[in-house]
Formats: C-alpha cells, sequence, structure tokens
C-alpha cells in the first residue's frame, strides 16, 4: 500500500468513529455560540510523520507488514482530524472559501509531503518557522505532543481564535509553561474536558505489538488528552 491508500484508509476510520462525532457537535455549536469565528486556516504542530509510528527515532522505517498491522495510523488519523476539523468549520459557518489547513513538521519526508498536499494539507517549511508566520487571529492552532514551547513563541507574537493542545502540566514550569498559563488563562476560556475521549492516553511501547493491542481494543485516539481554548469575546473579531 502507499501513503496515498494509507492516508484514504484512515479517513474512513476516522469519519465513522464516536470521536468524529463529537468533536463535529462541539465544533458547530462553537460557531453558532460565536465562540469560534473568523476561522480562515488551521495551523498544525507536531502531528508526526505520516508513515511513522516511533515519532522519537525517524531513522525507523516501517515495512509494509508493520503498516498493514496498523503501525503510523494514529499520526495519519491526527491529520485527518485537522481536515475534519477545517470542513465542520467551513460548513458551521457557511463560508464561501474553504478554511485551509496547514502543517509544520520537521519529519516530514518528501512521500510524506507529496501524499499530504494532493489531500489538501499544506505543509509549511520547519527550517525557515512558516507555522509560526501563518498562524493570526483568522487561525485556529492544533498542537500534538509537547505544545508549550510552541504555545510560548505564539503567545509573545500572535492570538489565535482558538487552541486545542495537550493539557500543560502545571505543576513543572517546563519551556516557561507557567508563564504560559497565566496568559492563556486570562485571554482564553478553557474546556478541559473538550473531547471526552476514553482511555488509554497513551500508547505502552510505541511501535511494539503492546501498541497495536492498545488499538485493536480501544480504537484511534487522536485527540486523547487535548483540551481546548477558544479566544474570550473582547478579543474575537
Amino acid at each position: 500500500m502507499t501513503s496515498f491508500s494509507f492516508f484514504e484508509k484512515a479517513r474512513v476510520e476516522w469519519s465513522t468513529s464516536e470521536d468524529a462525532r463529537e468533536l463535529k457537535a462541539r465544533l458547530t455549536d462553537a460557531v453558532k455560540q460565536r465562540k469560534l469565528v473568523g476561522v480562515r486556516n488551521i495551523v498544525c504542530f507536531g502531528l508526526g510523520g505520516p508513515e511513522c509510528w516511533v515519532i522519537n527515532n525517524p531513522n525507523v522505517q516501517l515495512t509494509d507488514d508493520m503498516k498493514r498491522k496498523g503501525y503510523g495510523n494514529r499520526s495519519l488519523i491526527q491529520h485527518v482530524a485537522a481536515l475534519f476539523m477545517a470542513d465542520v468549520i467551513t460548513q458551521a459557518s457557511e463560508n464561501q472559501e474553504k478554511v485551509q489547513v496547514y502543517s509544520q513538521e520537521p519529519m516530514y519526508r518528501s512521500h510524506d509531503i507529496t501524499a499530504l498536499e494532493a489531500h489538501g494539507i499544506h505543509v509549511l517549511d520547519a527550517r525557515l518557522h512558516e507555522g509560526f508566520i501563518k498562524v493570526g487571529g483568522d487561525t485556529l492552532v492544533f498542537v500534538v505532543g509537547d505544545g508549550t514551547p510552541i504555545l510560548r513563541v505564539l503567545c509573545e507574537t500572535t492570538r489565535p481564535a482558538a487552541i486545542i493542545c495537550a493539557l500543560i502540566r502545571q505543576h513543572e514550569d517546563i519551556n516557561g509553561a507557567h508563564a504560559v498559563l497565566k496568559l492563556l488563562d486570562s485571554e482564553y476560556e478553557e474546556r478541559v474536558d473538550w473531547p471526552p475521549f476514553s482511555l488509554p492516553p497513551f500508547h505502552p511501547h510505541p511501535g511494539g505489538m503492546g501498541a497495536v493491542t492498545e488499538l485493536a481494543k480501544y480504537g484511534q485516539k487522536p485527540l486523547q488528552g487535548v483540551t481546548i481554548r477558544w479566544l474570550k469575546p473582547e478579543f474575537n473579531s
């Protein structure tokens, strides 16, 4: 199977999931209640390479057998979820122009970029920090993994319309987490229970059979452990 066929498989898996239905309901409600307004693009950080499960070891080469067993699907699902968010916001906002999806990720390889671009995700150059340049008041930021360094930069430069990211550990001041949280709390409304995905929060032993077993038992949970922050009304356009 190619990157293209795996992407389509991920689309089907996501579209039929309970997670997708919940995400659509929450985003649609946010648009209708004007908590989320004026979004023209989604900028993603840290989604990982579409075919690389062990994101801390980009040198791992997945075999066809490993791909068939599900390795790498979590990252693909996250990309599909970003496209899904764009479609939902476009429809709920009744925009004439479709919300665009952009992604900055240093792990993307040439064939990853080809597949992503073909499916509607515009790849930004991580070396030039194009993701940070792209973010504005008309942006929903989607961050996977440790988003504190990314959020710190964004807080120093701009205020996106909304931020979907992993919960920041409040008891540790890693990468200036305390300062970031203070600013976010003052300018954003938080939904810490959004979306209410089930366990497991992390897949044990990434790349091993344990991860495949967990997927088979619980299904894909691409936004597990995330929270969402809406820009408070006085900052909304």
